[in-house]
C-alpha cells in the first residue's frame, strides 16, 4: 500500500465523517503542495499517530472558524468551557482518524492503532515533523473554515525495504 493510496483512505474518512457529524460539506481545494509550512497561519493543530503496519502522523490544521463549528457542535451547539475545547477537537480528530484506520486494517488485513490526539495552539511543536518529512498533503475549505491535512506514512512492508 502506497502513501497515496492510505493518504486517499484518511481524505474519504475527512469528508464523509465531518459531514456525518458536524453537517459540514468540506470541499477539497488544490492548494500548493509543495509548501512546507501552511498556508493558514493562525488557528489550532492536532497530531495524531497509528502504529503498527501503518506508521503515521496525522497533523490537522483548522483555521478558527471550523475549529469554533466543531467544538461548538460536538458540544450540543454551545462553546465549552475554556479547559474542555482541547477534548472536543481531540474527539473529532479521533473519530475521523479512526474511521480511516479502521478501513485500512480491513483493506490489508493487518493491525494499526491510533494514538491519543494531542491538540496544540500553535505549530512550534510540528515543525520537526513538517521540515524532516515529505508529507502528503490535503486540503479543505466549506462554509465554517479551512482544514489542512498533513499525513506522514509508511507501511511494514516499507520499512523493511529500507532495513534492507
Amino acid at each position: 500500500m502506497t502513501g497515496t493510496e492510505i493518504c486517499d483512505v484518511f481524505d474519504e474518512s475527512f469528508g464523509e465523517v465531518t459531514q456525518k457529524l458536524i453537517c459540514v460539506d468540506l470541499q477539497k481545494t488544490t492548494e500548493n503542495k509543495k509548501n512546507k509550512m501552511p498556508v493558514l497561519q493562525h488557528g489550532y493543530w492536532e497530531l495524531i499517530q497509528t502504529k503498527g503496519y501503518i506508521n503515521a502522523q496525522i497533523i490537522c490544521h483548522f483555521s478558527e472558524d471550523l475549529f469554533q463549528c466543531i467544538i461548538d457542535t460536538m458540544n450540543g451547539g454551545c462553546t465549552p468551557p475554556k479547559e474542555e475545547i482541547a477534548l472536543y477537537l481531540n474527539e473529532y480528530v479521533n473519530i475521523i482518524c479512526g474511521h480511516a484506520i479502521s478501513k485500512l486494517n480491513n483493506m490489508v488485513k493487518k493491525p494499526s492503532r491510533l494514538s491519543v490526539p494531542s491538540f496544540y495552539r500553535t505549530s512550534e511543536p510540528l515543525h520537526s515533523i513538517l521540515d524532516n518529512n515529505q508529507p502528503e498533503f490535503l486540503a479543505y475549505s466549506s462554509k465554517a473554515g479551512k482544514l489542512q491535512v498533513y499525513i506522514c506514512c509508511s507501511t511494514e512492508n516499507d520499512q523493511k525495504e529500507d532495513a534492507e
